[in-house]
Formats: structure tokens, sequence, C-alpha cells
């Protein structure tokens, strides 16, 4: 029932993996119609690892998830191809020079990969990502809008300082709002 959580874990920990296994199993159990991994970075490379990153873990899962059915051999590969589809089209990742024209519906986890990398009051299309999906006041303490709309947010950084400071500053209520 949280609202809204930080995944704080060293870099190579495994935060990738495990935010992708998260998003693969919140939408095969219906917790969530679409996820929604975003990033506030415009590193290229780290774009690809995502990319690479998330095809990979959905391959893995979809064949766990076919191997505890009983299906004919010869509808494995469509089965396969049916399920891996559906992750494909309900996990979507959007970067940086993305997020401004992202919309995202109810019911809907998101995942702030690389949080600290939004925490600049100069990323404006992280903001904007927000403030068109009507959820700005989240980053402000303000979790109406998630409780209402079923949307959940879980945030992942190795260096996520900026972020929990920010977070203490809301809870204290010394928030610029800025």
């Amino acid at each position: 029932r949280e609202l809204y959580g930080i995944l704080l874990a060293q870099m190579q920990s495994g935060k990738s993996g495990t935010y992708y296994r998260l998003a693969l199993e919140a939408v095969h159990q219906g917790f969530f119609e679409s996820v929604c991994i975003i990033c506030g970075s415009r590193d290229t490379a780290l774009r690809e690892q995502t990319t690479i990153g998330l095809a990979r873990a959905i391959k893995a899962f979809v064949k766990t998830i076919v191997q505890s059915v009983s299906i004919a051999p010869e509808m494995t590969s469509i089965y396969e191809l049916g399920l891996a589809a559906n992750f494909e089209n309900r996990i979507k990742v959007y970067w940086n020079q993305d997020l401004k024209s992202v919309s995202i519906g109810d019911k809907c986890l998101i995942i702030n990969d690389e949080s600290h990398t939004a925490q600049s009051k100069d990323n404006v299309p992280f903001k904007e990502f927000w403030m068109k999906n009507g959820l700005s006041a989240c980053l402000h303490g303000d979790f109406t809008a998630l409780l209402a709309r079923g949307i959940r947010v879980l945030s992942v950084s190795a260096t996520s300082f900026s972020e929990c400071v920010e977070n203490q500053r809301v809870a204290l209520g010394i928030d610029a709002r800025t």
C-alpha cells in the first residue's frame, strides 16, 4: 500500500535487475496495467544498457512462465512471443528528451531510474512529465493523485543524497516548491 518508495543500492549491485523483475511481476500479477520507467539522464550508453537489460529480463521472465505451465511443445514459441509482446507493450522506458510527451494512465507503476539526475531545478522535461500527468504534487509530499489513480512510484539511485535531502525538506515543511 506504499505510494512512493526509494531503492538505494551501490552501483553495479543489481538495482536494474531488481526493478525489471518488479515491473514484470507487477504486470503479470495484475497489480498494474502498465509500468513507465523514466530517466532524467541523457547518457546514451545508459539508455542502451537499460533497453538491452529490459529485453533480456522480459525474455528470461517469459521462459520462467512457460516452464511453469503445461503447453504443447509446438505452441511454446507462439505463447512466448505473445507473452513477450504483452510485456513490451505494457512496460516502456522513456529518457529525458522523451519525458515531456509521455502520458500515463491510471494503475501505473512509475520507476524513476537514476533519480538523482532529475534533482536539478533546470531539468525541465522531468518537471513537465510530472505536471502533464497531474502528479507534480507528489514530488512535494502530496500523494493524493497517486492514491486516487492507483499509481505508485519507485525511485532508484546509487547516489540519492539530493533526493533524500529534498524528501527531508518536504517532511520538515521547508520545501520551496520551485
